[in-house]
């Protein structure tokens, strides 16, 4: 696939910020050199996507953390834009010049297909080497870690042994604890750390959640879900008390059809009997976020001045002011 270039008007939509501040920005020499591409008849000034987190340090939306930050993203019901949300997640923020690890733990590689953009489903399952490999065949975890199209965001991807990891763990002492003992020490560098989980309980996620500070429940407005959140969420409340821990958990509305509605009625039903886990911010069924994930991208990147584009921007932000305490006022 082809690199991707950004004009000074694509960068001023993503970012937020108003043509006179960015030209300033780029006069003082902040900026890489941009490149001159076609763009119809004419040729105009581009920089490619690894040159955004440059941007995205200097006017960006969000700020950088003053101390790691892990999170981990669950929900015990599929097709609820789960990975989507995880995989848009990282690159928004990654794209603001905060150095990002997505770390995937499903089985079905859901954010390992979307973060490795022309391969094949065997192909995906042939990457090596994975955690597996790192904690029983002496991988280092440089070998372990991938990049990506955006030099800000590193990948650990799913591997076809992820499953033999999880029986593993299921052996080890202080079996929870495995990750948060043997795996967050070694990452130091990054300043936000994802996992990306599949639907059904196992060991992989139970030590997700006890690395994690933020616990990260997409829910979509749909009545599948409606009818088997009450029952997941007191999976999740008695595993936090059982290990005693302590970490936000936040629920993020998604798939909102606004010509439908019951799909409104369940919303409302979520900020009635969740008002102070829900974002205020719901992320609508749209067609502009399958045409971004056909291309492997968020939606900001796709088309930033879109309907759904807008509910992801509102939803990052007011998770990011959520889970930094400097925020705060």
């Amino acid at each position: 696939m082809e690199p991707k270039f950004y004009t000074s008007s694509d960068i001023q939509k993503i970012f937020k910020v108003d043509k006179d501040t960015l030209k300033e920005l780029e006069l003082s020499g902040s900026f890489p050199v941009p490149e001159r591409i076609k763009k119809g008849a004419i040729s105009v000034k581009a920089w490619p996507i690894s040159s955004l987190p440059s941007f995205g340090l200097k006017c960006g939306f969000f700020k950088k953390p003053k101390k790691r930050i892990t999170i981990t993203v669950f929900t015990q019901k599929g097709g609820v834009t789960k990975s989507s949300y995880t995989h848009c997640l990282a690159r928004v923020l990654a794209l603001n010049g905060i150095n990002v690890l997505l770390i995937g733990l499903d089985s079905q590689l859901s954010v390992t297909t979307f973060t490795f953009p022309g391969l094949g489903l065997e192909e995906l399952r042939a990457l090596k080497p994975g955690l597996y490999h790192h904690f029983y065949e002496n991988a280092s975890l440089d070998e372990v870690i991938r990049a990506t199209d955006i030099p800000t965001l590193k990948t650990i991807p799913e591997t076809s042994e992820i499953k033999a990891l999880n029986e593993k763990i299921e052996r080890a002492r202080n079996k929870e604890a495995f990750f948060k003992e043997k795996l967050m020490p070694q990452l130091i560098n990054f300043d936000c750390i994802i996992f990306d989980n599949g639907p059904s309980w196992n060991n992989l996620i139970e030590n997700s959640i006890v690395a994690a500070d933020t616990l990260i429940s997409p829910v979509s407005c749909a009545i599948g879900t409606l009818n088997v959140l009450p029952q997941n969420l007191e999976e999740i409340a008695e595993f936090q008390k059982d290990l005693k821990l302590n970490f936000d958990f936040i629920m993020v509305p998604t798939l909102l059809d606004h010509n439908n509605k019951l799909s409104a009625q369940i919303y409302n039903e979520y900020k009635n009997n969740y008002p102070d886990n829900l974002l205020p911010f719901p992320i609508r069924k749209s067609v502009k976020a399958e045409e971004a994930q056909a291309f492997n991208i968020s939606s900001i990147e796709y088309d930033p001045l879109s309907p759904v584009s807008i509910d992801y921007y509102q939803s990052f932000c007011e998770l990011w002011k959520r889970i930094n305490p400097e925020y705060a006022n």
